[in-house]
């Protein structure tokens, strides 16, 4: 996409992951909001990937949905970024490397315009 477009401040980053595969970086801070019965078992299926980018397997099973199965309650747009604050971005990027190589690209966009 980046050699199609061929614009120096397009910097694609295709996910293959929703949002919330960000949130299984640190399971345990669903504790802060729901039952801790939610992070055990968001932990396990965390403990079945190498990394919260690969949890996406299939559309019934996605992060979203396992989140969704094990706490009703869950609401994207009021818990995902609460969540995700208390996780913290330093969490988040030592877990989801791909994540983080794009996050290093935009950091590192004055360098290559200079």
């Amino acid at each position: 996409m980046g050699k199609d477009i061929g614009h120096k401040n397009f910097i694609p980053n295709l996910l293959v992951h929703e949002f919330e595969a960000l949130l299984y970086s640190q399971p345990q801070v669903f504790t802060e909001w729901f039952d801790a019965s939610v992070a055990s078992i968001l932990q396990g299926d965390r403990n079945l990937f190498p990394s919260p980018e690969h949890i996406n397997d299939h559309p019934l099973t996605a992060p979203s949905k396992r989140i969704l199965k094990c706490c009703q309650e869950y609401n994207k747009v009021l818990h995902g970024s609460l969540l995700a604050i208390e996780i913290g971005l330093d969490t988040i990027r030592q877990q989801c490397l791909h994540f983080n190589q794009w996050l290093l690209s935009l950091e590192n966009i004055h360098k290559h315009s200079v």
